[in-house]
């Protein structure tokens, strides 16, 4: 179980700790819980950059020409964005799938190696 004391300070955040420590033993589990854990809210909703850009039209002021155009750029960074993360993932994972092949590899001729030595007859 973890609580965030919301402070870098660790003189301020052990007066925290201790008074969370506190109310666990005096009021018990339930009710340091409750006044402790921080209260979950509703995330906020995410647009997506076609409802932003849709929003933005509504109460922007500029010429609809250098609004769209603004909007293609919009679009295109983000795009550029997703692919350059997508790459990223894509190397990670060939990098993952690399590894293991190598470990399987290692313990194929590893395998091989102990065979070998099993059926080699050594006289006494």
């Amino acid at each position: 179980m973890a609580f965030s004391t919301g402070t870098a300070n660790r003189e301020a955040a052990a007066r925290i700790a201790a008074n969370i420590c506190t109310d666990f033993v005096t009021l018990g589990v339930e009710a340091a819980l409750a006044k402790h854990r921080s209260q979950t809210t509703k995330p906020l909703a995410v647009a997506t950059i076609g409802e932003w850009v849709a929003a933005a039209r509504e109460v922007s002021e500029a010429n609809p020409a250098t609004f769209d155009a603004y909007a293609a750029s919009l679009r295109l960074i983000a795009g550029q964005i997703l692919a350059a993360r997508i790459e990223a993932l894509s190397e990670e994972m060939y990098e993952m799938v690399s590894a293991r092949i190598q470990r399987c590899r290692r313990a194929v001729r590893q395998r091989r190696l102990m065979v070998q030595i099993d059926s080699t007859k050594i006289p006494v």
